[in-house]
């Protein structure tokens, strides 16, 4: 998981790309790096913003 976490600056898809609404967003890439293991809340803006897979 620290892996995945420190590479994913490099990989993440929108790192250029910053929206409040409807994302992507901070939250868009919290969820991005822990996707499958927690799930943001239903009040996290961002967090439905659907994002490829990672790689690796």
């Amino acid at each position: 998981m620290v892996e995945k976490i420190e590479s994913s600056p490099s990989t993440y898809p929108f790192i250029r790309k910053y929206r409040y609404w409807p994302g992507p967003n901070s939250n868009t890439f919290a969820q991005w790096i822990v996707r499958d293991k927690i799930e943001l809340g239903v009040r996290a803006i961002g967090k439905s913003f659907l994002v490829p897979e990672m790689s690796g």
